[in-house]
């Protein structure tokens, strides 16, 4: 599994239901965006354009839980080779994905 690098993706609202009458479509639209626009605002704010880590050659000096890590695995390898890996609650680093 290779870190993906670039621009996140957005959250893109689907079109209403058809089936709702015009306002209620328009209001879900309109609102669905605002919400989407936010997140989107949000993300660019915590993580800048990328969500892309950096391979890690050692383990982390303190880990604490949530944290989510790249591993390229040539010299630490927490568990199942080179990928992510997520330091949980009880202290174990496990392979996302």
């Amino acid at each position: 599994m290779k870190p993906t690098r670039g621009a996140t993706a957005p959250y893109k609202p689907g079109p209403p239901p058809a089936d709702l009458p015009a306002s209620a479509q328009r209001y879900l639209d309109d609102e669905l965006n605002r919400i989407a626009g936010l997140l989107q605002s949000q993300m660019s704010m915590l993580f800048g354009d990328s969500l892309g880590l950096s391979p890690m050659s050692a383990p982390p000096a303190n880990p604490k839980s949530p944290m989510i890590v790249y591993t390229d695995a040539v010299t630490w390898d927490p568990g199942t080779g080179e990928g992510y890996y997520y330091f949980n609650s009880h202290g174990v680093w496990t392979p996302l994905g």
